[in-house]
């Protein structure tokens, strides 16, 4: 039943997706929520999967080219403006629409904090000498608003960008804190080689960045030159870790309590991290056919095997959640162990799923295309208890 519905609700989209695209003066649905969220005061935590940002209190969303915000109490998201005289079209002076960049490459999120709208906006300067280089720098612009989207402001303005998000690459808030990686600029070069044949050539630069929410400030971490395959940063209990990977290689490097970084691991093949408990870190290495995690302690350069037939893995609340189901199955099996390696659960659902990860008491996971959450105390029941936030493309 679950699997027909989903279904018919991608048949849905499409079916809207291929109506906007005829008449691009598509309203967006009016909010009905009112502007008495109840949100955290002070500091929180939350992770962005895709274009949604899930926090301690709400989710927020771009996803539909609107900002967008739920809470917990009835998850459905909806757009931020309150104005019921506004059409919220695309383009139009709505409070929920992102920031307007003509003819070049921009991404968005948002987040709320301190119960204000954070706007987080990158987007790409080109600059050419008029000969051989051309320069693609990025420029991040953040954004204080109401909750509506109303009277926005720029707070923060710095040369760097927030890679575009998937699943598993995340960027975080950690106690009021954004931590993300990106690009800050591209060369692009063009030469002549003695035989008059072009020779093209780049040169880039990327960091992380950590964004204080209660002042503004900024730090930046790891500023670096080459091609980084993947800057992807993780949370877990309260600690954040930055995964740096400029192939072959890979770092890992924690943010101590000064704000600084810490070199915890370093290899010469990708790996895919699964988490981090206390002082162990697990994971598997990238293109593994024999599917093997492989667990080590910080400061030791010996891996043990720690499970096996391993198709993706999630640290959740101190234990190590193993989907042991390949993407091709109609069903998933998830065998959950404690540090010790001993197996302390099963579940099992009857269609293909797997674990994205947690923000405080809610587990994120993937579903036919879906994302979606439920809390870690009906994780075997999602039928019941799960809600689909929106779709994963």
């Amino acid at each position: 039943m679950r699997f027909f519905k989903k279904t018919l609700v991608l048949l849905m989209i499409v079916l809207m997706l291929c109506i906007t695209a005829c008449d691009s003066s598509e309203e967006v649905p009016q909010s009905n929520i009112g502007i008495d969220y109840g949100l955290i005061e002070g500091e929180k935590n939350g992770a962005c999967y895709l274009d949604y940002y899930i926090q301690d209190d709400c989710i927020t969303s771009s996803k539909k080219g609107w900002y967008e915000i739920s809470t917990y109490d009835n998850v459905d998201l909806e757009n931020i403006c309150l104005d019921p005289t506004c059409s919220h079209a695309t383009g139009s002076s709505c409070t929920a629409n992102p920031i307007a960049h003509d003819n070049t490459v921009s991404r968005s999120i948002c987040v709320t904090y301190n119960n204000k709208l954070i706007i987080i906006d990158s987007y790409l300067e080109q600059e050419s000498d008029g000969g051989s280089d051309d320069t693609h720098t990025w420029i991040t612009d953040v954004y204080e608003a109401e909750l509506d989207g109303s009277n926005r402001k720029c707070v923060l303005s710095f040369n760097g960008s927030f890679n575009a998000c998937s699943l598993l690459d995340q960027n975080v808030m950690c106690n009021g804190k954004l931590y993300f990686g990106g690009e800050k600029y591209t060369i692009y070069r063009c030469e002549m080689d003695e035989e008059g044949m072009p020779v093209y050539s780049s040169e880039s630069e990327h960091a992380f960045f950590c964004v204080d929410l209660n002042d503004y400030t900024l730090t930046e971490y790891l500023t670096g030159p080459g091609e980084l395959s993947s800057g992807d940063v993780y949370m877990y209990d309260d600690v954040v870790y930055i995964a740096e990977r400029r192939d072959p290689n890979y770092r890992l490097y924690r943010i101590t309590e000064d704000n600084e970084v810490e070199k915890l691991l370093e290899k010469d093949r990708v790996i895919i991290p699964v988490g981090v408990i206390e002082d162990e870190f697990y994971y598997y290495y990238q293109n593994d056919s024999a599917n093997v995690m492989y667990s080590i302690k910080f400061g030791s350069d010996e891996e043990t095997v720690f499970a096996e037939n391993v198709y993706h893995a999630e640290v959740m609340y101190g234990k190590i959640y193993v989907l042991q189901t390949g993407w091709t199955n109609d069903y998933s099996k998830h065998i959950v162990y404690d540090t010790d390696g001993n197996i302390v659960d099963t579940i099992e659902y009857d269609e293909y799923m797997y674990f994205c990860g947690s923000v405080g008491d809610k587990v994120v996971y993937y579903d036919m295309a879906f994302v979606g959450i439920v809390d870690i105390e009906n994780i075997k029941d999602i039928d019941t208890y799960g809600y689909d936030i929106g779709v994963a493309f």
